[in-house]
Parts: C-alpha cells; structure tokens; sequence
C-alpha cells in the first residue's frame, strides 16, 4: 500500500468532529458516547429525507424520457377528443341541425325517379315542405317562416307561448283499482283529520257558464292575432299547402301566439297522459292531438265545465291546438303513512312487478300524491310524490321538466283554503320558458366519453406508481437502504410527496390542455371542484399503490396485473355500471366503496352536467349549487376517496410491518401494544418488549417453540468434544460425517450438571438429544455467558436460533442451532461453511432481514429483537448479490448512502473521493459512469466501498470478492484490513486464501450450528489431522533410504508427491507429532543416513479442515 492510499483508508474510517445543533432537534454528530464506547447516533428525519430526496431526483432525471411521456399522454388523449370532437361537429353542421334560412334554389323529387329543379321567386318560392332538396340558401335571411318543424326548435324565440301547468295523469285503463276510472291521488300527513281536510280543498272548482268562457277565449284571439297569425301574407301564396299550414301553426306556437293564461284564470285543472317534456316552447299535449283530461272534484255525470270548455274552444282547437279535454274525476285515497304511501306508488308502475304472480302484467298507477307532515294553522309542510322509476334526468340524457308544479298549487292553494277560507287562493296562471337566441344541434363528445377516457388517464400513473415500489422491494433495494440508516417513514414520506408531485404535474397539464382546446368537459365544469377532487383522488390513488405493493413481489407482475385493473375498471363502469348509476339503485354506494368505481362515478357526474349544459346552449356544468341534487354521488365519490386514503395508508404501513414483504423483520401482529421507546433523532420508534404483557406473551411463545420432541438422536462431534447443559436442544435425526448414531436414556446420562437437567413437559419420551460441542466452541460459549459487559465486544450472540416452519409435507428445517458467540471491536471474523449450512440465515438474523426463532444478538449493546433501528444507523452491509440503481453512478451511490450516514459538505466530498480510490474506481471516471456499465467485479468494489461509508460500527461483508480479479482482490484485502480498526466485521467467504489472510478468528458453520472457532493457525493445527512432510535428496539412492525413513517414523505416511528428488507425505498427528519428526530428522543427519539438500514440515491447510467438516455432512461434490 503506497502512502496516498493510507492517507484514503484512514479518510474512510475517519470519525468527524462532534458537533451539534439545536434546530429541531437533528443531531449532525455522527457518534455519542456511552460509556468509553462511540456510537454513532441515528440521523434525524431531515437528514434522511434530503438523501433520499436527492437521489430520487438523480434517478428521475435519467429516466426524463419515460417521465415525459407519462406526463404528457394527457396531451395525447385530449387532442385525439378534439379531433374526434371537430369531426362530430363537422358532420353535424347541416342545415337539417340550425335553424332554416331562405332557399334560393331547390328540387323536387319526381314520381319517375327524377328531379326538378327551379330558382325561387315571389311567386313560386321555395317554401319549406314544398321540395325536397335546397341546393343554395340566403344565410342572412333565417327565420320560423323559412324552417321546417325540425330546424324550427333551433330558431330565436324572443316571447315564447305560456302554457298551462298540466298534472301527469295515467291513461283510464292504467289507472289504480277499485278508484278506476277515476284518478286515485294518495295523501298522508302526521294528522289524518288535517291531512283529510286539506285533501279536501285540493280540487275545489268554480261553477262555469258560457259567458266565464267567451271573455277569455276573445283576449286569446286578439293578443294571438297581435303577434301574427296563422296564413300571414309572408307565406301565403298559391303553393301553400294543408300541410305547410299545418306546420306554420307549430312554428307560430313557438313565436308566442299562445296564451295559457285563458285556462289558469278560470282556475282549471288540466292532466295528460304524456311524460315530461324538455322544453316549454311547445307543450306536446296541445299540438299533438292527444286526449287532455279536466280534473273535477265530483262526479263526470254531473260535470257541465269539460262540455263547456270544449265548445268554448272549439274555435281555437283548428288554428292554436289540436286537443280535445275529457272529464276525469279525481279522488283522495289516505294512505296509513309514508312509507306505505312511497311503496303503493312504486308497485303501481306498469313495470314495477311487485306481486305479480302471472304472466299477464296487472297495473294501479296513481296520479299523484302529498305528504302533508306536521301541517298545522299557520305552518305548511307537504312533499309531493310522482313515480320517477324511470328517471328523466339520469345520466347524459337531455334534462326534462316532471310535472309538479299543479300538484304543489293544488297543495298550496289547499292549505289557503283551510287556514284562511275558501276565498283565498294562489292560482298558477301558466308555465313560459325564457327567451332563447338562436342555437344549432351539437353533440360535445368529450362529456359523452369523457368519463371511460379520463377514468384511465386518472388511473394511468397506478402501473408506474407500483412498478416503482415493487421494483425496489424485489430487488432489495428497500432492505439494502434500510440497512444503511433510512427509516420507514422518511421513505413514505419522501416516495408518497415525489409520487403527488408527479400527479399533481400530471392532472394541471391534463386540465390546462383540456380546457385549451375547449373540451366541455373542463371548460364548463366548475374548476375548484375538479381541483378538489383531482387532488383528493390524487392521493388515494397514491395510497392505493403504496398498499397495493404489499402484495407483489415481482415488478412485471405488478405491471400487468395494473394496467388490467385500470383497463378493467374503465370499461366494467362504462358497460355495466353506468345503467346502475342512472336509476340510483342503493347497492351502488357499496360499490362505489372500490377507489375506481368511486373515480368514475365522479367522472360521469362531471361529463353528465357539462353534457346537458352543452344541449342547452349556454348551461352550467357541475358547480357548488348543484352539488346536493337528487342522485348526484359527487360528494359520496370524494369523501369515499379522502376516507379511502387514510385507510389505505394505515392499512399498507400495518401489512408491511406484519407480513414478510421484503422490508425487514415481520412483526407481530399486534405490535402496536408494545411499549415505545424514542429512538434518537431518527423519527423512528423502537419497540420494547421485556417490559409490557405482550413481550411476556412473545417470550412464552419462543419458549414453547424450543419444547424438546421425544426420540431424537444424539449427534457426536470430532474429537476434544464435552457435553454440557447447554448442549439439550432439539435436532433431527441425521449423523455425522463419521456416521455415528446413539440414543441415550436419561436415567443413565451422567454429564456435568446433568442432575439439574428437567427436561420440558413435551418431552416425556425417556430418549432425549444432545449435541456434543468441540471444546473450542464451548470455550466461546462459556466466554460469553461470563460477559458482564461488553465495552470490547461489538457483537454478542447467545443462542441465537432459527427454524423454518413445515412447508409442503417437509419438516421444519433449523438453519441456525443455539448460535453462541462474539465479536470484539477491531476484529474481521470468519463464518466459513458449504453451502446450505445457515451462513446466510446467521446474518440475515444479524442484519434484519429475518427474525429469530429464539435467542438474541447484541450489536453495540442494542438487542436485535427490539432496537433494530438504531443498530441500522452503526451498519454497513455489502451483501452477497450487489443491490445496486443500474442508472445511478458510483459516485451518485455514495453520495447517498453518505448523506444517510449524516456526512455533509466537504466531508462528504472528501470521503466519497477516497472510497472510489481505495477500490480502484476513481480513474479514468469510473466512478461517474452509470452501474449498468460496470462489470461486475466493479459492482462488487462499489458494494464493498458502499458498506463502508460513514464509519459503521459493525460491517457485514458477504463473500465480497466473489468476481474480481487477483489484483482487485488484493487491493480489496487491503481495504477492508485498513477497515476493521475500530469496527467488528464479520465476512463470509469460500476463498480460504481470504480467510486467511482477512480473518483474525474463523468459525466453521457445519449443519446450522458452529463446529469449531478459533484464529486460522489454531483450526488447522487443531483439525487437520495431519501434517505435510517435504524431504529434498539427491537423485539416487538418497530417494529410496528417505522414504524408507519416513516409513519408519509413521507406518501410515501417504506418499502425496513426487518428483526427482524432491518427495511430500501426509503424516497423520495420531501417530506422530511435530517433535518426533524434528527429533527423527536431527538423528538421520547426525548418523548420515541419507544426504538431505532440504526439508521442512507443515500443518494442513485451512482447505483441507473446511473439507473434512463438509464431508462430515454429505457436503462433498456439490451436494
């Protein structure tokens, strides 16, 4: 190592200054003192959220491009309305869709097949209903006189006709039994004797003459023929057609020439059986010779006003109206109270089929009718009741008018009558629209589909959101910054703010563009409520991904199984659900307790109003006053996604502390009523279990899980073994590698303490298990059940253990066995062992990856069961695969595991500097090359330099130099010697050589429990076995007289190698020792029994004792 590179090993394992700050209480030392012991303190929130803050924008900036084009589909989606919206605007803009104008030229279709064809003049004009086709029109000359009875209705209406309030009344053969043929009205209130007295005056008529009609029908003629009437000079002519006529009194209706007043002031009360209409600038039931119903009180038998009213009329009926009225009588049914009078409606609709119990439909519809509630002298309470099981105003359809403005005069006029006297009344005169300019048919296509389009542009950032949290949880990455110091809730927080940023870019472009190009959609919908609930499903969008999560780990998995969750959603609400929102069925509030159907319903609220404000030509969409309108689920919608967002949230933190998803140790269900002990300034706070119920319980639990099971077999270690109490466990029925089995009664165990032994309660078989442990590692065991304290000692294990539970009919399978040993500061441990043998499962225990079965481990004094937070912030970890961002650079790597360890500034400068030096990839700008350029020898450098960032306490160094090339590994050797002053290491390796040369102590792991420890020298002098004799002679008889030596010296010496004169053997320590064989070698050179140009003798090689210890388990050849 040349003088610049310990300059950079000892910048790596530098301990900065103490200092601190007040603010916040975020502590920028990186060590507090406990004792004589240094220990690094946890950063505190800011700290850790500023790392990952930082790195996430690095990250997000090498994926600018897949970025913008998630933000921006928006843009995509709302051009591709707009194109589609210009191309059904253009095949709409047709004369039959405005209002007409002056034909110029026209044809006419002939008998034959032919066409003729002539220019209009003022004697033979082109009059609409004379020709078939106009080939040329006069655009400023538009007008009723020049429409037909379809462009009519697009026309300018300055003084619209008034009509009477009409009753919606069913047809005679519709109508309720026994009532029929009268119109049966149920009522209802809190009072039958009010409620029956008010029902009373609902129909109260004057008697009428002829002489009460003719006033009336006289103002009608002369205020009609005021505004033009019918035939007028301007369209008579010798080609005016019956028909044409016919279509010019329509016309004429809509410019005003009828007055529904003459029926209002004689206090009438008209019905028809037709529906709801759009509009009032033609009522349907006077133009389309429908039978009109007169609503007496008495009998028809005795009624004179239907006869009058129809003679009286007769005269208008040919040029105003096409109806004739019928007498029907009306009749008040009491009903017992609300509920019954709701459902006797319901069941009465033709299409209801409450009863039915045969195929021939029955019918009892009612008219109308009044719940008159707490009606009192001088209070008026009343709800008016009409059968909406077809409503409509549901959905995109055109918004109609139902027929309730008599039934509440009726009920109005009522109560005047029977609070004040019969003389009062306020009578309804009549119903007019407003004026109205001159519109054309438009058909605003992004409301009809806006709500399938924009319910999957709302849930498009789902796949991305999940990807990105499935992604780092299956490849680690979560666990691998957790280990390095980042707390649970700064990577929430930090990911959920990022992901809302994201969202919130996302939905302005989508409003800004939307609302640019004039989308109906945004335009008239009111923009504070769309940011209201944008933003609010924004979040539970985000919330829902975040639990989501929990339950993939595989990221291409999550994509898909997102991207049909969002194509599914859309089209399940536009193909099926949407039927269900128009006729507001109950059921449909659970559903919409799903985020994606709440999402849509919202949606189709927002696209239902902006489409009828779009039909009426100049409406409002959705706003603040509409809010509270009958079947409107806005609110429902909203609040479902606010209250959906804190539950998804809590419910994802819980799942992912409880079920093993990758980011650490699985807690116990019912963690939350641990005690809770503050944890520094790092936001976090950690469990304490040995103080509260629930840690007693936890304890019992570990106890009944290490219950010894009858009939087990005791395994027999090499030799220099002891049996202790400690050695009572539980082991499966398996041997050794020298295959000896034996099962020992208890009544005869005779081992130290064994008197003292009780075996538990679950073993009442008389054969019970022990493990014969070496001496060396029951010498550690016994070293550590002595400790007091541990102001040497970083690491400290007692009985650590795991099993994991039955899977598939196998049997439980303990990886690690009542692991017992420890660690001392400054010291680069060992844990040698073939594959399988709970290498890994020891140190995932370690690093909290996975939770002990039984047993604990100390590191810096802080239990691994109950304070694994704080012992993240003192880890380093170089794990056995590199989990690394494959669009960072080295450098960028660094940079935040350095700031999670609390380096700031110049510090944090100068240590990333030398740690890409110190593992050779700060040259030639290695270190700012993205990793997916690396090879992976310089993803395993980066690993290791990665673990050793911010002085770390302990380091967890897993087979680090697996992939490198000799000169690599050298240089690493290096670094990691300079490493571990200060710090306990502990490495796992197949490379002998690197134990060797690394390792102060090694421990061999056979079968899940620790075989034998010690430093490398110790091992292999203790278990080789044998020793290598080398013996150089002259070529000749020397070689002969050298073998025939080393015979005699050990009768069971394995000649290993031989050339010329130069000859090894493997002579077995049982039957010699190191002495005898200096003591034989100095007598055959004293009695010149051969000539001796060299030689020399070894003990085995660390190889060879791994090897036999794998043997001894069936490890050999790869098993």
């Amino acid at each position: 190592m040349d003088a610049d590179d310990a300059v950079n090993h000892s910048e790596i394992s530098a301990r900065p200054a103490s200092r601190r700050v007040s603010s916040a209480n975020c502590q920028t030392d990186l060590s507090t003192r406990c004792g004589s012991r240094l220990r690094p303190v946890p950063v505190c929130f800011g700290t850790q959220a500023n790392a990952l803050c930082r790195k996430n924008l690095v990250y997000q900036k090498r994926n600018t491009r897949s970025n913008c084009r998630i933000i921006l589909s928006p843009i995509f989606v709302s051009l591709l309305l707009l194109v589609i919206q210009v191309a059904v605007d253009h095949a709409l803009d047709k004369p039959a869709n405005n209002c007409g104008c002056l034909c110029l030229s026209c044809c006419s279709d002939k008998v034959d097949g032919g066409k003729v064809c002539h220019i209009a003049t003022t004697d033979d004009p082109c009059l609409p209903g004379s020709y078939d086709d106009c080939n040329q029109y006069d655009d400023t000359m538009c007008g009723f006189e020049y429409s037909n009875s379809g462009q009519a209705a697009y026309c300018a209406v300055a003084q619209p006709s008034s009509w009477p309030a009409l009753m919606q009344v069913p047809l005679p053969r519709y109508r309720a039994a026994p009532e029929s043929p009268a119109a049966a009205m149920l009522f209802t209130g809190k009072d039958e004797s009010t409620a029956t007295a008010l029902a009373g005056n609902l129909f109260v008529q004057e008697t009428l003459t002829a002489a009460d009609l003719a006033g009336p029908v006289a103002t009608f003629q002369s205020q009609a023929a005021q505004r033009g009437p019918f035939g007028s000079p301007s369209v008579q002519n010798a080609k005016t057609t019956a028909v044409h006529v016919a279509k010019m009194q329509k016309q004429q209706l809509l410019q005003g020439v009828f007055f529904g007043e003459l029926f209002g002031e004689l206090g009438l009360v008209l019905g028809t059986s037709l529906g709801p209409v759009t509009t009032y600038f033609i009522e349907p039931a006077f133009v389309n010779s429908t039978s009109m119903f007169n609503m007496v009180n008495g009998s028809c038998a005795s009624d004179i006003s239907t006869a009058l009213l129809n003679e009286a009329t007769a005269g208008l009926a040919d040029t105003y109206f096409r109806s004739s009225f019928n007498c029907t009588q009306e009749l008040p049914v009491w009903s017992t109270d609300t509920s019954t009078l709701d459902r006797t409606i319901f069941c009465g609709y033709k299409e209801a089929n409450c009863n039915q119990t045969s195929s021939v439909l029955t019918f009892g519809e009612y008219s109308q009718a009044w719940d008159f509630r707490n009606t009192m002298a001088g209070q008026l309470q009343v709800d008016a009741y009409y059968n909406a099981s077809k409503d409509p105003n549901a959905g995109n359809s055109s918004p109609l008018a139902v027929r309730v403005n008599q039934g509440l005069n009726l009920a109005t006029n009522a109560f005047l009558r029977w609070s004040l006297g019969s003389q009062y009344s306020a009578k309804l005169l009549a119903i007019m629209e407003m004026p109205k300019q001159e519109t054309h048919l438009s058909l605003d296509f992004s409301s009809l589909l806006g709500p399938i389009f924009y319910c999957w542009l709302s849930q498009l950032l789902l796949p991305l959101l999940l990807v990105t949290l499935v992604y780092e949880k299956q490849h680690r990455l979560r666990i691998m910054m957790k280990m390095h110091g980042l707390g649970d809730s700064a990577y929430w927080i930090i990911q959920y703010t990022w992901f809302l940023f994201i969202y919130c870019c996302y939905i302005a472009i989508l409003l800004l563009v939307g609302s640019a190009i004039n989308l109906k959609f945004f335009r008239l919908t009111n923009y504070g409520l769309q940011i209201i609930f944008f933003f609010v499903w924004g979040n539970c969008l985000i919330a829902f991904a975040f639990l989501a999560s929990i339950f993939f780990t595989n990221a291409k998995t999550a994509n898909v199984v997102a991207f049909l969750w969002v194509f599914g959603t859309g089209l399940l609400n536009n193909l099926l659900m949407e039927n269900y929102y128009k006729d507001h069925h109950s059921w449909v509030y659970i559903v919409e307790l799903i985020p994606s159907f709440a999402l849509y319903r919202a949606l189709y609220e927002q696209a239902a109003y902006a489409f009828k404000a779009t039909y009426q030509n100049g409406g409002h969409g959705l706003n603040f006053s509409n809010l509270h309108d009958y079947n409107n689920h806005w609110i429902y919608a909203t609040c479902v996604c606010a209250v959906e967002t804190v539950l998804a949230v809590v419910l994802a933190w819980y799942l992912e502390q409880v079920l093993a998803s990758g980011t650490g140790v699985r807690r116990h269900p019912l963690f939350f009523l641990q005690r809770r002990k503050s944890n520094g300034g790092s936001g976090e706070s950690a469990p304490t279990m040995n103080r509260s119920w629930f840690g007693w319980l936890h304890r019992q639990g570990h106890a009944r899980s290490q219950a010894m099971p009858p009939n087990k077999v005791v395994k027999v270690a090499p030799r220099d073994t002891v049996v202790t109490a400690h050695a009572v466990q539980m082991v499966g029925p398996t041997t050794l590698g020298n295959g000896l089995q034996y099962k020992i009664p208890d009544r005869g165990l005779k081992t130290p303490e064994a008197s003292n032994l009780e075996p538990p309660a679950a073993a009442q078989d008389p054969e019970v298990a022990l493990n014969m442990e070496s001496r060396d590692v029951q010498a550690e065991r016994d070293r550590v059940s002595a400790m007091t304290n541990f102001e040497n000692e970083c690491i400290v294990m007692r009985d650590l253990r795991k099993v994991y539970p039955s899977q598939d009919g196998n049997p439980a399978k303990q990886a690690v066995r009542n692991l017992t040993m420890a660690v001392e500061r400054g010291e680069c441990f060992g844990l040698l062992g073939p594959n399988g043998a709970g290498k890994t499962s020891a140190i995932n225990m370690l690093v909290g990856l996975m939770e002990p079965s039984s047993g604990t481990a100390t590191v810096e004094g802080l239990d691994i069961r109950s304070d694994m937070a704080d012992i993240y912030a003192m880890m380093g970890v170089c794990p056995q695969h590199d989990l690394l961002w494959e669009t960072l650079t080295g450098r960028e790597h660094l940079l935040f595991y350095g700031r999670l360890k609390n380096l700031k500034g110049l510090q944090l400068q100068d240590a990333v500097k030398a740690a890409l030096r110190s593992v050779n990839l700060l040259n030639g700008g290695v270190g700012d090359k993205q990793v997916h350029t690396y090879s992976g020898g310089m993803k395993r450098r980066l690993s290791v330099a990665i673990s050793l960032m911010g002085n770390p306490a302990v380091v967890y160094l897993d087979e680090p130099s697996t992939g490198l090339d000799p000169a690599s590994r050298r240089n690493l050797w290096d670094v990691v010697k300079a490493a571990k002053r200060n710090r306990g290491i502990i490495l796992t390796t197949h490379s002998m050589q690197e134990a060797e040369v690394l390792c102060d102590r090694l421990g061999i792991f056979v079968d899940g429990q620790l075989v034998c420890i010690g430093n490398p020298k110790e091992l292999t002098a203790r278990y080789g076995g044998y020793m290598v004799f080398t013996v150089t002679t002259p070529v000749g008889p020397d070689v002969d007289e050298a073998a025939a030596f080393v015979q005699q010296l050990c009768p069971s010496a394995r000649p290993t190698y031989a050339l010329g004169g130069t000859q090894k053997y493997e002579l077995p320590t049982s039957e010699v020792s190191l002495s005898q064989v200096f003591v034989g070698m100095r007598q055959a050179q004293h009695q010149h029994l051969f000539v001796v140009l060299d030689w020399g003798v070894a003990n085995a090689k660390l190889e060879e004792v791994f090897i036999k210890f794998a043997k001894s388990i069936g490890a050999e050849g790869g098993n």
